[in-house]
């Protein structure tokens, strides 16, 4: 891989940067469905500050970061990108709250990984948990809880 990637369309650098840069952060909705899997929540902007948002989604507000090349302003619609590898099915210590409740609709196993898809209100998002003897295995429509660290979040408008 590279050290500096430029992604295009159509003719036009849409983005430059590092990998890390254009995964964790891309500049745009098309960049990061480009780029790796995607999980984009649909939702609305209940409140903006700085480099962080509060995005209502299925009636839950969750908080996700700005990028340096992204804005968002009350009321306005966005998805809320977060990759599968960052999401959790289990807290990480008992003071931890759950960003999300939804329901297991889909289990693919893929050996070292196991990929959960996860319905969550009229959305659905993807889960990739390592294949572990220490994790539980969850079964189709079980009730679970979705964690993710809060700067996993990034803000697409």
């Amino acid at each position: 891989m590279s050290d500096r990637i430029a992604v295009m369309d159509q003719g036009r650098v849409l983005q430059i940067g590092t990998p890390v840069e254009i995964y964790e952060q891309p500049a745009s909705r098309f960049i990061a469905e480009f780029i790796g899997e995607s999980n984009l929540l649909d939702g609305t902007v209940s409140d903006a500050d700085g480099a962080v948002c509060s995005i209502d989604i299925s009636g839950t507000t969750v908080t996700g970061r700005l990028t340096q090349n992204n804005a968002a302003a009350q009321g306005q619609a966005v998805a809320l990108l977060v990759r599968p590898e960052m999401i959790r099915l289990h807290a990480l210590d008992a003071g931890e709250q759950p960003k999300l409740n939804g329901t297991v609709h889909e289990i693919i196993y893929q050996g070292s990984v196991v990929r959960y898809r996860i319905q969550v209100g009229d959305q659905h998002l993807m889960v990739e948990v390592p294949n572990r003897p220490d994790l539980p295995r969850l079964d189709l429509d079980d009730d679970v809880e979705v964690y993710w660290n809060a700067d996993s979040g990034v803000v697409m408008p």
